[in-house]
């Protein structure tokens, strides 16, 4: 579970689990390219990611809701790094673990 949680967040930032980056490409992923339509809505946001990494269907109330906490945290802010914090959170989700 921790391997493929590790793999996902290596593929979007480059960052190793043990803290060193990748030194051939020091590029970031452009997570905004997974984000389309109204990006100043942050509930808005969160369910296009979460439909998008776990599957149609509404997302669970919860899981909906801790995205929500986190962008509170980052101001309601919808950029790189706060994507990228989000999709860091869905693959932490138990139901990412099972699709």
């Amino acid at each position: 579970m921790f391997m493929r949680h590790n793999t996902l967040l290596y593929l979007l930032t480059g960052q190793r689990p043990d803290g060193y980056g990748w030194e051939a490409d020091n590029k970031p992923y452009d997570a905004m390219s997974l984000v389309s339509g109204n990006i100043d809505d942050p509930k808005k946001v969160s369910k296009q990611l979460l439909t998008l990494l776990l599957g149609g269907g509404e997302p669970h109330p919860d899981r909906l809701n801790s995205l929500l906490n986190y962008l509170i945290t980052q101001h309601n802010q919808i950029n790189n790094e706060t994507v990228v914090g989000l999709l860091t959170l869905i693959t932490a989700m138990p139901e990412y673990q099972l699709c």
